[in-house]
């Protein structure tokens, strides 16, 4: 294994693979001369090969490290095209000064053509290696960005993760301290409904530690919650409050983030006026419609002064307000209102 990641990091390397870029390249030029030329000095031809091949080497970076970052990135690509061009045809017009005169004492086994040829054979070189390396030279950058992309997103979802970790978390004590409250204020009065508070509440939370760690739960699962988290809340205040809840028999088939409603039930709860059964009310209705769900709250209250709007606003409903900007982002609507002794809350999702 220590061999095996040796090896990847030598070809990782990148002088290595520009030279055994350019080693391809001088291997093909060498094999050509010494098959068209009767010369037996392998020195010579190596010589040759060198003074053929150094115009194209020469141009390739010279484009990789001045026209392109001078040009091509600053978007001045007619600029680049030109500086291209005339400098290939100066370059392969040098290397074709210095070649011809040695080329032209030599006997090949079979004629190249025209002695001109070594010019434009020099030209349609450097114009097919620059291409080749410059698309090399974007794609390596553009898998680089996107590879930055991939971890960068990599990074945001698993904060986003740990948040909504930490956030769904808050809401298992947060809940449990209120119900636990209400338990309490019942085991002061010796009332009998405290062991199935206490059952019922088991329930819930063994919905809350198994089946809430999924990113999304069946919306029937969280229905049928809400509607034991409402009974838990019916023994609680007895017979003082008028409840009612209603939800749509099409929403069974969908499937919502979990424990997103407890907070605004239990505000209605908790801040709900209790001064008699036709005054006092908690109004519950879970609407469906297109691919929207829209959970409808109003309670009756009598607590109007600017503290107890404050705590309306409380951990709970700040807690689901954050996981709702980052589960729903742009799919949510969220509104709290006041009006006539009346809380009512409003919650879309487009699902």
């Amino acid at each position: 294994m220590k061999t095996l990641s040796l090896n990847t990091n030598f070809l990782n390397n990148r002088i290595v693979q520009h030279v055994l870029f350019w080693s391809f390249f001088f291997m093909m030029d060498f094999i050509d001369i010494l098959e068209h030329t009767e010369i037996n000095s392998i020195l010579f031809i190596l010589l040759i090969t060198v003074l053929k091949l150094w115009d194209t080497i020469f141009m390739v970076y010279l484009n990789r490290l001045v026209f392109i970052p001078n040009f091509f990135i600053k978007k001045k690509y007619i600029t680049h095209i030109v500086f291209t061009i005339v400098s290939i045809l100066i370059v392969a017009f040098l290397s074709y000064l210095i070649l011809q005169p040695i080329l032209s004492n030599i006997e090949f086994s079979i004629k190249p053509g025209p002695r001109r040829m070594l010019f434009w054979g020099s030209v349609i070189q450097s114009v097919m290696l620059v291409l080749l390396t410059t698309l090399v030279h974007f794609t390596k950058e553009w898998i680089k960005v996107k590879d930055v992309e991939r971890k960068l997103t990599e990074l945001e979802k698993e904060k986003l993760d740990a948040e909504l970790k930490s956030l769904k978390a808050q809401v298992n004590p947060h809940f449990l301290f209120n119900m636990l409250n209400n338990i309490y204020s019942l085991s002061l009065e010796k009332s009998d409904k405290s062991p199935k508070m206490i059952l019922m509440l088991s329930d819930l939370m063994s919905y809350i530690l198994y089946d809430c760690q999924d990113e999304k739960v069946p919306m029937e699962k969280e229905i049928q919650f809400l509607k034991n988290l409402i009974e838990l809340e019916i023994i609680s205040v007895g017979d003082d409050v008028r409840i009612e809840f209603n939800f749509d028999d099409s929403l069974k088939s969908h499937q919502v983030a979990p424990l997103l409603f407890i907070p605004f039930v239990e505000n209605a709860f908790k801040h709900c006026s209790k001064n008699g059964k036709d005054k006092s009310f908690v109004i519950i209705n879970l609407n469906h419609s297109g691919n929207k769900v829209c959970l409808k709250i109003e309670n009756s209250t009598e607590q109007t002064d600017e503290l107890i709007k404050d705590n309306y606003h409380g951990v709970g409903i700040t807690n689901v307000e954050k996981r709702l900007t980052l589960l729903y982002p742009h799919k949510h609507q969220l509104s709290i209102q006041e009006n006539d002794n009346t809380y009512k809350t409003v919650l879309c999702l487009k699902l």
